[in-house]
């Protein structure tokens, strides 16, 4: 990570390359009854449909889920999903055409708060109904488990939130 600071010409708060991402918005997103926020990050595309993706930046705190002071750090649930977030936006912030927004599909990348609490931050999305084209919610990744998971479905998932419906062409994904 310093290595790719090192690379920069220069990190100028007013100079030319303290820009170079223009149209990507970052928004922290508040929530009435709890304090962690969840995070957006916007790229806009060409076009009204919007690809999300997504990983919760919570842990679950066992066997007690009443003491928050519990040490919980959440290495494989969920840092390694928020890591895998990071390093996919800063990819893609590298690419011009994205970083400009000269894409088909806007791009956004979702840090949800509050998912083990039954996915709460998810159940506040601002993202408008009908213009979802994807969604990839990246949990636990790499998975390090040999128990059999049930397969969970859009409807589980991600349609939980309940204004949105799945639209013709939908494709859910899940890391």
């Amino acid at each position: 990570m310093i290595e790719d600071f090192s690379d920069f010409q220069n990190r100028f708060f007013n100079g030319i390359t303290a820009s170079n991402a223009t149209g990507v918005a970052v928004e922290v997103f508040d929530h009435a009854g709890w304090d962690q926020p969840s995070i957006i990050v916007s790229i806009p595309g060409m076009s009204t449909k919007t690809i999300v993706v997504g990983a919760h930046q919570d842990s679950i705190i066992r066997p007690c889920y009443q003491v928050p002071r519990d040490y919980a750090p959440g290495a494989d649930d969920n840092a390694s999903g928020v890591a895998t977030l990071i390093e996919a936006l800063r990819a893609i912030l590298r690419d011009p055409d994205f970083a400009q927004g000269h894409v088909p599909n806007t791009l956004e990348f979702h840090f949800y708060a509050a998912e083990e609490g039954g996915g709460k931050g998810k159940l506040t999305s601002h993202v408008q109904e009908g213009t979802i084209a994807a969604v990839l919610d990246i949990a636990e990744a790499p998975e390090n488990t040999s128990e059999p998971r049930a397969p969970r479905t859009a409807e589980h998932k991600y349609w939980e939130l309940g204004q949105h419906k799945p639209q013709r062409g939908f494709k859910f994904v899940r890391m």
